[in-house]
């Protein structure tokens, strides 16, 4: 007895598998929260992957900034933060993992951290307009931005452990 498929079956799987291929397109690439996001507690940075499945680009200005913030890996897969970043007064952190996937931010500020060591995971920031870091006195070099084009506005780096800066060529004011 040799069965087959009716076509209505058939129809009805290319349907959804067509549904579930858009559905996985929009999830891979979405912009999200326009008006910005203030993390100013760690369960909120480890939630926003669950509030927010499939953000990888944030139209608005974002704020981290909070007494118990220990990680940012909550932040995992963001690639464009369209407003400034700033990271400022996190006493706990002690560096940007979670944060491994940002090519594209507009400002970022880094200030005022103590117990920050390390800034690596911004290694894939390419396009900033400016760039500030500033009263991190632990931090003992800045060994980020290798990918790191151009800044078409402002370079500003004091109050760090040590001088050791490495910046990749490129065009800086």
């Amino acid at each position: 007895m040799t069965k087959y498929i009716k076509p209505m079956h058939i129809l009805r799987i290319v349907v959804i598998a067509i549904f579930l291929i858009f559905q996985s397109m929009v999830l891979q690439s979405q912009i999200c929260l326009p008006s910005g996001m203030t993390f100013s507690n760690q369960g909120s940075i480890d939630r926003f992957s669950i509030l927010n499945p499939g953000c990888t680009e944030i139209d608005g200005a974002v704020t981290i900034k909070g007494d118990d913030i220990v990680n940012l890996n909550g932040l995992t897969g963001l690639t464009t933060i369209n407003g400034n970043l700033s990271i400022t007064f996190n006493s706990l952190l002690t560096n940007l993992d979670g944060l491994e996937s940002l090519e594209e931010v507009s400002t970022l500020f880094i200030s005022s951290n103590p117990a920050l060591t390390d800034i690596s995971a911004l290694n894939e920031i390419n396009q900033a307009n400016g760039i500030q870091i500033s009263s991190n006195n632990i931090l003992p070099a800045i060994n980020a931005f290798n990918h790191l084009n151009s800044i078409s506005q402002t370079l500003y780096i004091s109050g760090i452990c040590s001088s050791s800066i490495m910046l990749p060529s490129g065009s800086y004011p």
